[in-house]
């Protein structure tokens, strides 16, 4: 695996890679820790019970783009450990994947338990494939799953859902699958704009992006 750690790290640079783990490890593939113009394209990555791609604390102008992700327990994983007065995501793209079987999330966002969240200035999840078998899913799983912790005073900035095509495939154990999910401190939140998804045509699938001051414009 990949892990970049500690203090600011810049221009780091992981491409063209083949990993491949173990399903029944939580071992991460890729783990970037406090990034500057840092760029993560074109890797295949396999069978991680943990993360493929985990962006830990701070990010900013970091690229996740063409990678090919399959058999892992979360896509890309927006993970903040401790809180922080300013904003730790800015002017994040993660685009252009390809993302199959996952078992928690293909792309989700969350924050340590416990820890104030730091705010997020421009976060973007644009032209990725997904594609889901769904009896490899925990139950209440979202393909898409945006948790946003509370952050004090700042407020959340622009987060964009953009021309993803999302595939389910095979029958659920009985629970909802949400294809994308957004929840927790919504009245912080300045607008999610999700538009143009492809989205499976299910009654186990949902939707779920529940606040007055979002903005909804699905097609």
């Amino acid at each position: 695996f990949v892990a970049v750690r500690g203090g600011e790290n810049s221009a780091v640079n992981v491409t063209g890679n083949y990993l491949g783990g173990r399903p029944a490890s939580s071992t991460a593939a890729i783990v970037l820790e406090n990034s500057v113009d840092a760029t993560v394209t074109q890797n295949t990555i396999s069978s991680f019970g943990g993360d493929a791609i985990r962006l830990v604390n701070g990010a900013l102008r970091v690229s996740v783009a063409q990678n090919d992700i399959a058999n892992v327990g979360v896509g890309v994983h927006l993970l903040a450990m401790s809180g922080q007065e300013t904003s730790w995501i800015e002017q994040v793209y993660i685009e252009y994947n390809q993302v199959r079987d996952v078992m928690q999330a293909a792309v989700l966002m969350d924050h340590a338990p416990g820890e104030q969240a730091g705010g997020i200035a421009d976060l973007c999840i644009c032209a990725n494939t997904i594609t889901q078998e769904a009896g490899r899913l925990v139950d209440d799983a979202s393909l898409i799953d945006l948790r946003l912790g509370a952050t004090g005073d700042l407020p959340y900035g622009r987060i964009v859902v953009r021309e993803t095509t999302l595939t389910l495939q095979g029958r659920t154990a009985g629970n909802a699958v949400y294809a994308l999910r957004v929840r927790g401190a919504l009245d912080q939140v300045d607008a999610v704009s999700y538009t143009h998804l492809t989205l499976p045509t299910s009654d186990l699938v949902k939707t779920s992006v529940a606040a007055d001051s979002l903005k909804k414009t699905t097609r």
